[in-house]
């Protein structure tokens, strides 16, 4: 009965390593024309075993053509330019990623294919201890501050007042 109960053990320990929830990766290409990146997580994986992983026996995992969240709405947009060397968040989604980034429809889910590696999607960006959190001019509550680390802001207050601060300001008009 002792072994049964550790076979039982190891097959939910093995299950459970390969059910993927969220990762942190490092892009290494962006495609903004299909608003995708390919990405090496910073997690390495041993081909046989997910529990014990030594760097000596590992393997990098690469993803490709993993889509890029944005903040959208049908009103409005704000795309962040991600670039190479930047380090994101990945989620993994129930089901194919694809069939629900194509249809505005209920899409039916595998059970094999639960939050499968193949279904990622950046979700946002992880900043590295070592690069400092940009600082706000603004502590108001209600307030919302975009900062370009050039140094320029936008910082919309509670008050209804919009804040400029850049090196040069240039208004267009759409065309």
């Amino acid at each position: 009965m002792h072994n049964l109960a550790n076979d039982i053990q190891n097959l939910i320990t093995k299950r459970i390593g390969e059910l993927n929830t969220f990762d942190i990766g490092i892009i290494t290409n962006v495609n903004d024309d299909n608003n995708t990146c390919d990405i090496n997580l910073l997690r390495k994986q041993n081909s046989s075993d997910f529990t014990n992983i030594s760097d000596e026996d590992n393997t990098i995992i690469e993803l490709y053509d993993v889509p890029i969240m944005r903040t959208y709405c049908r009103n409005f947009s704000i795309t962040p330019d991600y670039e190479i060397d930047d380090k994101v968040l990945i989620g993994y989604t129930k089901t194919d990623i694809y069939n629900m980034l194509t249809t505005e429809s209920p899409v039916m889910c595998s059970s094999n294919n639960y939050f499968n590696i193949t279904n990622a999607i950046v979700i946002g960006n992880v900043p590295s201890w070592d690069i400092p959190i940009p600082q706000t001019i603004s502590d108001k509550i209600g307030d919302v501050t975009i900062e370009h680390s050039s140094g320029s802001k936008i910082i919309f207050k509670s008050d209804g007042e919009i804040d400029i601060i850049g090196s040069k300001i240039v208004f267009k008009k759409l065309t």
